[in-house]
């Protein structure tokens, strides 16, 4: 699906200061992006060749395929360089130490920056300005952190509160009793009980 030149203008005003740009899917959105700061274009390598999905982009802007943008829809993270990543924001969480450590080790996939505007996207990272932050979900990730079942309220029962035993007359020596446990599921067959053998004096002092 192409977007319009008014959509296309609204994103880049709304992105002044806009570097590198991914695009996703299997042909560019844009016939044409003039956005003044961009440096950085990257689109499926199924593009590059094919006249029809040429991209249009000023003059210096650097254009490269890339084949982790494929049939890609929305945010994404390969499972190497996420665990690479989120070691190297732990170890070093300023932006500028971090580009110039680990930088490199990035250039096959495309680029720090835009790895960890993926990462914020999936919520892995949160951006504090010139500095980056594992979050929870992060650091479960690195093992920094257990995982934590999330807890949910336990089910209302009154198992434990009211314990019932129905006790039958047996020969000398021989016990033996039912217990019922839950009074509330148990009613219609106590109140069964209660009509067949109707309680005595005695036998409530013992309830």
């Amino acid at each position: 699906m192409r977007v319009g030149e008014a959509v296309r203008d609204a994103l880049i005003a709304a992105a002044p200061h806009l570097h590198e740009l991914l695009l996703l899917g299997t042909r560019p959105s844009f016939d044409a992006f003039p956005h003044p700061t961009v440096r950085r274009v990257y689109v499926g390598q199924g593009n590059l060749p094919a006249p029809q999905n040429t991209l249009t982009v000023p003059d210096g802007v650097e254009v490269r395929g890339t084949s982790h943008a494929e049939g890609r829809r929305g945010p994404w993270v390969e499972n190497a360089e996420q665990e690479l990543a989120l070691e190297a924001v732990q170890a070093q969480p300023d932006c500028g130490q971090l580009e110039e450590s680990y930088g490199a080790y990035f250039a096959e996939v495309g680029s720090l920056p835009a790895l960890l505007a993926r990462l914020r996207s999936a919520g892995l990272v949160a951006m504090d300005g010139p500095r980056v932050r594992l979050t929870t979900a992060g650091r479960v990730l690195s093992n920094l952190e257990p995982l934590r079942v999330p807890r949910v309220p336990p089910a209302r029962s009154d198992f434990g509160r009211w314990v019932l035993w129905a006790e039958t007359r047996q020969s000398v020596g021989e016990h033996h009793s039912v217990s019922i446990k839950s009074l509330s599921s148990h009613l219609r067959w106590l109140d069964t009980c209660l009509a067949r053998a109707p309680s005595t004096r005695a036998s409530r002092t013992r309830w």
